[in-house]
């Protein structure tokens, strides 16, 4: 199955809520929040923004992100480990992640809310 179309798929009603945890790691010029399952230790995905916090937050399938810079992580709709975009609130304590389709920082689009990180 193609990555995106897996990470893009809702989940089994069943499994509406799934508790994870989020591993910060700050690299040279990227920080990076890993996203793992509390069940299982499974890493999920990635977000990650210059290492000011500020700007873009790019959602993504890279693991090691935070050893590589922003502009090195690609945008585009086609690649494969690009999955969209994470706005957070205010504080920086919640998480909303969008699909792949929308890029707020480069236009005005609707987003599609895939999920939210609290």
């Amino acid at each position: 199955m193609h990555v995106q179309k897996w990470y893009l798929s809702p989940v089994e009603a069943s499994d509406d809520v799934v508790y994870c945890y989020v591993e910060r790691i700050r690299g040279n010029s990227v920080t990076a929040f890993n996203l793992h399952r509390e069940d299982t230790g499974e890493y999920m995905f990635s977000c990650s923004c210059d290492s000011s916090m500020q700007g873009e937050m790019i959602f993504h399938t890279m693991k090691d992100s935070h050893l590589r810079e922003l502009k090195h992580i690609h945008k585009s709709e086609d690649a494969a480990a690009y999955l969209g975009c994470a706005v957070s609130n205010a504080w920086g304590t919640e998480f909303t992640f969008h699909d792949h389709k929308g890029q707020p920082w480069i236009e005005n689009k609707e987003l599609r809310e895939l999920g939210v990180v609290r």
